[in-house]
């Protein structure tokens, strides 16, 4: 498992195991929100919404204008239209890279798929923002 996004296998006194969901709501994904239905791709599903927080610097469930609005209520409209710069945390504005945002973006929007079959594995989604390619390398070539 990738990490704690909220799940615990719990071993009660007769050897058998259960799966339960902690934490915030906002990191579900709809197919256990809905069903009580958890996979690895649910944890997928909630490792998009920490990347769309590390993108944004917003909570989950974040106050804005006078509204609680979910991550995925005002980034996928940003993400659809690419306009991945309003995504992007005011504190890091003028520092991050633009190549490696829309690779960040475009992992955490795959994450959160509603489907969980079209949803990435992990290993697809290190694959996915990995910014370590040919063009950065070339860039950093003609840099030096």
């Amino acid at each position: 498992m990738l990490g704690d996004f909220g799940f615990a296998k719990c071993k009660a006194c007769d050897d058998s195991t259960k799966t339960m969901i902690l934490g915030q709501s906002g990191y579900w994904a709809p197919e256990y929100a809905e069903y009580g239905i958890a996979s690895v791709k649910t944890d997928v599903f909630a490792f998009g919404i920490l990347l769309f927080q590390l993108i944004s610097g917003r909570n989950v469930l974040d106050e804005h204008n006078g509204q609680c609005t979910h991550t995925l209520q005002w980034a996928e409209p940003l993400i659809k239209t690419l306009a991945l710069t309003e995504l992007v945390d005011d504190r890091i504005k003028d520092t991050y890279d633009a190549y490696g945002l829309y690779h960040l973006a475009r992992a955490a929007y795959l994450c959160v798929r509603a489907n969980p079959e079209q949803r990435p594995s992990m290993g697809e989604v290190v694959r996915l923002i990995e910014v370590e390619n040919e063009h950065t390398k070339r860039f950093k070539k003609y840099k030096k």
